[in-house]
């Protein structure tokens, strides 16, 4: 049995994505031990295409579909937003020859609930990213659970992560994704999560997701409209941090809906059971130790599943 191991690409340059493939990655080093930081772990498996004995596939999320030559078997960590769709048609469930780990996930639509895929989601427990999908899924009798979002578990202290600043926030309120306020006297800096330029399913991208996270980290403010950048501030300790509603013009409130479907019909949201997380630290802190934790041990016993084959 041949096992190789699977990580998520995009078609878009968006760095939440990104950040949340990087995430993954972040488990898997942990899982392999490496002796490597983190940056340089990154780098290596791109150039490789390797974590430890293991060969990589980058996966495109939206189009799982061939099996690579001279492989049985690709573990992938099923986390993020699921799905768009190739061409009109939604590529799910997923091939045999994937064996998912299903934490942190989310279903932009209910149209991929298929008969199909409801009973292939039976199989497994699921960690949903909100509370929303874990609603949507239980209704159709699928085993899951609130898991929130695996960028939660991204260590941006981590002693051995090595990342440095490439650029310095310090003494800055920067503006990511939301709309300049000048009224409190603060040197201003403005930045974007989203690169102007399309690129195509590029792993670097993984690692400029991690860096420009790593800068923000040590500005001494955040105002942003991207969750994927305001949740792993949060959950790695900022306070000085402000999650901005652009359709409202303010700071979000628990009680406000994903602007991004709160007019599609669309039944799930989310930032349901994440927008609370804001001001409960003991409920944060337990969540990303209980996602870390329940990732890990998922993998590691799909592994060992996976060579039993």
């Amino acid at each position: 049995m041949t096992i190789g191991i699977g990580v998520l690409v995009y078609d878009g340059p968006n760095l939440g994505d990104w950040y949340q493939s990087a995430a993954a990655l972040y488990v898997w080093w942990k899982y392999v031990k490496s002796p490597l930081p983190f940056k340089l772990f990154l780098e290596k498996a791109i150039q490789t295409r390797k974590i430890d004995k293991y060969d990589i596939f980058f996966l495109n999320r939206d189009n799982i579909e061939t099996k690579p030559d001279g492989i049985d078997k690709i573990v992938l960590i099923c986390n993020g937003w699921w799905m768009s769709t190739w061409n009109g048609v939604y590529k799910f469930p997923f091939p045999e020859f994937i064996e998912p780990v299903f934490v942190s996930f989310h279903i932009t639509s209910e149209k991929i609930l298929t008969k199909e895929a409801i009973t292939y989601l039976k199989k497994y427990v699921i960690g949903c990213r909100d509370k929303s999908t874990q609603a949507l899924l239980a209704h159709h009798d699928i085993p899951c659970y609130f898991s929130g979002c695996l960028t939660m578990v991204l260590n941006l202290q981590d002693h051995n992560l090595g990342f440095e600043k490439s650029i310095d926030y310090n003494g800055a309120h920067v503006f990511n994704e939301a709309p300049l306020d000048l009224s409190d006297g603060t040197l201003i800096a403005a930045s974007s999560q989203i690169l102007s330029k399309y690129i195509r399913c590029d792993p670097a991208l993984l690692i400029t997701s991690v860096q420009k996270t790593f800068n923000h980290f040590y500005a001494d403010k955040i105002t942003t409209s991207r969750l994927h950048l305001w949740l792993p501030l949060l959950s790695n300790g900022k306070t000085n941090l402000v999650f901005w509603n652009l359709e409202k013009n303010r700071p979000y409130l628990v009680s406000d809906k994903d602007p991004i479907r709160s007019t599609q019909g669309i039944p799930t949201d989310r930032f349901i059971g994440l927008l609370e997380l804001k001001d409960d630290v003991e409920k944060r802190n337990t969540l990303k130790e209980a996602l870390f934790s329940a990732t890990f041990n998922h993998l590691g016993q799909t592994m060992v599943d996976s060579r039993s084959f």
